[in-house]
Parts: C-alpha cells; sequence; structure tokens
C-alpha cells in the first residue's frame, strides 16, 4: 500500500512540474516531451501540425502601470480564455513571461490561422484589467508556422513563428501572422 501510495504521489509531483503554477498551463519543460508525442501522431497519419505563438501587446506597461497582481491576473484570464476554445489535441504553454505557444496537431496553416484569429478575437473580447474600468481591452499578437510530415522540426517550427509573432507586433499588434506572410518568407532552417 506504501509503494502504491508513494508511485501516486510521485506522479503527482510529475504533472506538476509540467504546469505553470500561476496558469495551470503546461510548461516549457513539458513542450519537448509533448511535441515528439504530436509530431509522431500527426506523422503517422501523414497530417501537418502547426505552432500558434503569441504574447501579451504591451504587457510591461500594463505591470508597470497596475502592478504585478493584476498582471498575474491577466495572465492566468488569458489562459482561462485560450483553454475554453482549445480542442483535445490542442496544447497550451505558457512559454515564459506574458509569452505563450499553441501546438496544434493534425492542423495545417489555414486551419491554424483560423484557430489564431478566434484566439485573438477571444482575448480582446472577454479579457480585462479588472482593477480599472478605464482600460481598453487586452490584446494578444501571434504568428503562426506549420510543417508537413514526416520531418517535423520543432526549433524551425518556433523560430519561424516567433518570427511571425515579431512581425505582428511590428505591423500593429493585435493581429495574425503566418510564416508565409512574412517579408522575406519563414526563418530558414539551421
Amino acid at each position: 500500500a506504501l509503494t502504491a501510495t508513494l508511485a501516486g504521489v510521485g506522479d503527482q509531483h510529475r504533472e506538476r512540474s509540467l504546469r505553470d503554477d500561476l496558469t495551470g498551463c503546461f510548461n516549457r519543460r513539458a513542450f519537448k516531451r509533448l511535441f515528439l508525442r504530436e509530431a509522431e501522431r500527426s506523422a503517422g497519419l501523414h497530417l501537418p501540425m502547426s505552432i500558434v505563438f503569441f504574447d501579451i501587446d504591451q504587457f510591461k506597461s500594463l505591470n508597470d502601470r497596475h502592478g504585478h497582481a493584476t498582471g498575474d491576473a491577466v495572465l492566468a484570464s488569458v489562459a482561462r480564455r485560450a483553454t475554453e476554445i482549445l480542442s483535445a489535441q490542442e496544447l497550451l504553454f505558457r512559454w515564459g513571461g506574458e509569452e505563450f505557444l499553441v501546438l496544434l496537431s493534425h492542423t495545417g496553416r489555414d486551419e491554424a490561422r483560423l484557430f489564431a484569429e478566434r484566439l485573438r478575437a477571444r482575448i480582446e473580447e472577454k479579457v480585462r484589467v479588472e482593477s480599472d474600468p478605464n482600460a481598453g481591452p487586452v490584446t494578444i499578437s501571434l504568428g503562426v508556422a506549420s510543417g508537413a510530415p514526416p520531418d517535423f522540426d520543432e526549433i524551425s517550427l518556433i523560430r519561424n513563428a516567433d518570427a511571425a509573432l515579431y512581425q505582428a507586433k511590428a505591423s500593429g499588434r493585435n493581429r495574425v501572422i503566418t510564416d508565409t506572410m512574412m517579408r522575406g518568407g519563414p526563418a530558414s532552417r539551421p
């Protein structure tokens, strides 16, 4: 009985170590394992997969103006609202700070862009700075990158989604950019 109890505690600890405490999202540590699992599944089905990389617009200003407790509440609200529109095969990760990543298995670029646009609109519609009724809506900028089987390259997908996110921020924020929409196309492979 003691061995079973200890094994259960170990499983709970392992699961918690793969989650972000504030948002409940998977963390970066969990990404590698889950990416490999989903890449294998997508490749086995001969289906593409995509990454949506996003962050909260003007988050530093929000933190500076309203304080870190408010920033934390916004991070948790963004994660909660994003989770509400995820299917079982769409995984949300808190990448760091105000950055999030969604792994979309069995999903090509066009579907990923539609998902990203739904997510963008959902956050803009539903997330507010609760402590300031005069503050406008919280918005996010998103970058989308996709890959085709059988060779999914996580580094290139992340780099291309991140570059597209940077382009979305540079072109005015609160928008979705895919890696094919960027000037010069996707970032090159290593």
